[in-house]
C-alpha cells in the first residue's frame, strides 16, 4: 500500500514540473495590449501597455481595476526602443494581442508614417487588422486612459474607433491600409483622438481625420469632410442630420443606409468622376403632426439631398483638390476604367487629380417615419 501511495505522490510531483516551466515562461513576458510612438530628442519614444499576467485571474473582464502597466523605453529606431524594453525589464514583449497602434502627432509632423509603422508591417507577430490612430498630443497619454468600462483601456479605444464609424464621424484605419497604401495607388487617412480632462477625469475623443499623401501628413479635416468621405468612398454605415425646413422648423433623420458608384469619363489628357450616392433614413422624431410630416417629406427629402452632396463635395475638395491627397481612390478607379490614360504616367496623375471634374449626384429618400418605421 505503502509503494502505491509514493507512486502516486510522485505522478503528481512530476505533473507539476510542466506548470512551474510554464509558469515561468509567462512571467518572464509581458502580453502588449497598446503602443505609443512619440518623438524624442533621438529616434522615438515608445510607450508599451500591457496585461501583466499573474496579476490576472479567470477573465480579464472580472478584475476589479485597470489590468495594465504602461512602460516607457526610447531608441533611434522602434525595434530598438523594444530591445531598450526588454533589457530594462528582463521580459520580452508578446505583440500577438496588440489593439492599437497611437502615434503621436509631433512624429507625423516631422517623419513619414509608414516610416514610423514600419516595425509593426513587418513584424510576422503583428496583426494586420491593427487600429492606427493620430494623437493630438502625446500618444502616451491615450495608453494611461483610465478606463471604468473596460479592464484594458485598448479595447474602449477599438470600441471607440468601431462606434466612431458605425455612427458616420470617424474613418477607421489598421496596420494593413497603411501598408497597402504603401503601394502607392492611393493615400491613406487616419482617424485623430484627443484627449480632454486631468487625471480620473481624463477622456478621448475623435477630433477629425488626419491625410497622408505618399506617407507624409498633409493636414486634418472635420467631422463634417470625414462623413463626407465616408460617403464617397461607400464606408458610411449611419449618421444623423438635424436639417432645418422652413417655417423655423426643423426635422432630426437618420441615414440608415448608402452606397456610391464612381463612373469615370476621359477627356483627353484628364477625367471627369461621377459621384453617384444613394442614401435611404427615417425620420428620428416628430415636432410635427404625422399627416404634416408626410406632405412635407419632399422638403425633408431635398434638404437631405443638400446636407449630402454638400459634405461630399467638403470632402473632395480639401482632400482630393487642396492637397492632392488621394484618399478616395481615384487613381485606382482610372486603372481599372481607363489604364491607356494612366499607365506610364502613374505618379503625374497625382497632381492632375487636382484639377479633374467631381460631380456629386445623390438620390436621398426618407421613406420611413413613425409608426410606418416601427412596422
Amino acid at each position: 500500500m505503502k509503494i502505491w501511495v509514493i507512486l502516486a505522490l510522485l505522478a503528481f510531483g512530476m505533473a507539476l514540473v510542466p506548470s512551474c516551466k510554464e509558469k515561468s515562461q509567462v512571467s518572464s513576458r509581458v502580453i502588449v495590449t497598446a503602443m505609443g510612438i512619440d518623438a524624442a530628442e533621438e529616434g522615438y519614444q515608445l510607450s508599451v501597455q500591457s496585461v501583466e499576467p499573474l496579476l490576472t485571474s479567470g477573465s480579464l473582464t472580472e478584475q476589479q481595476e485597470n489590468a495594465t502597466t504602461v512602460y516607457d523605453a526610447q531608441g533611434q529606431s522602434i525595434a530598438q526602443a523594444l530591445n531598450t524594453f526588454v533589457s530594462s525589464t528582463g521580459r520580452s514583449a508578446f505583440i500577438m494581442h496588440n489593439r492599437v497602434v497611437a502615434v503621436g502627432m509631433e512624429v507625423v509632423e516631422e517623419r513619414s508614417l509608414t516610416e514610423a509603422l514600419d516595425y509593426f508591417i513587418r513584424n510576422h507577430e503583428g496583426r494586420p487588422l491593427v487600429d492606427v490612430v493620430i494623437v493630438r498630443g502625446e500618444a502616451a497619454q491615450v495608453l494611461d486612459l483610465k478606463s471604468t468600462a473596460f479592464t484594458v483601456p485598448a479595447e474602449q479605444i477599438s470600441m471607440m474607433l468601431k462606434e466612431g464609424k458605425h455612427r458616420g464621424i470617424a474613418v477607421r484605419t489598421r496596420l494593413l491600409d497603411v501598408e497597402r497604401a504603401s503601394s502607392g495607388m492611393y493615400d491613406v487617412a487616419v482617424p485623430v483622438i484627443e484627449m480632454a480632462g486631468e487625471g480620473e477625469a481624463q477622456s478621448a475623443s475623435v477630433a477629425g481625420t488626419a491625410l497622408f499623401r505618399q506617407g507624409e501628413y498633409v493636414g486634418t479635416v472635420t467631422e463634417e469632410a470625414t462623413r463626407g468621405l465616408l460617403f464617397a468612398r461607400g464606408d458610411l454605415e449611419t449618421c444623423t442630420y438635424a436639417l432645418p425646413l422652413s417655417e423655423g422648423d426643423q426635422v432630426t433623420v437618420e441615414v440608415e443606409s448608402a452606397s456610391v458608384s464612381i463612373e469615370v469619363e476621359p477627356r483627353g489628357e484628364t477625367a471627369r468622376f461621377v459621384l453617384k450616392i444613394t442614401a435611404r433614413g427615417e425620420v428620428e422624431d416628430e415636432t410635427l403632426a404625422p399627416q404634416t410630416l408626410r406632405d412635407r417629406l419632399p422638403e425633408v427629402n431635398e434638404a437631405l439631398t443638400g446636407r449630402i452632396e454638400e459634405e461630399v463635395l467638403l470632402a473632395l475638395r480639401e482632400t482630393i483638390q487642396e492637397r492632392g491627397c488621394d484618399v478616395v481612390g481615384f487613381r485606382r478607379r482610372l486603372m481599372q476604367s481607363a489604364p491607356s490614360l494612366i499607365q506610364g504616367k502613374e505618379e503625374e496623375w497625382r497632381d492632375r487629380l487636382r484639377t479633374c471634374e467631381y460631380v456629386v449626384q445623390v438620390d436621398a429618400q426618407v421613406d420611413r417615419f413613425g409608426e410606418e418605421a416601427e412596422q
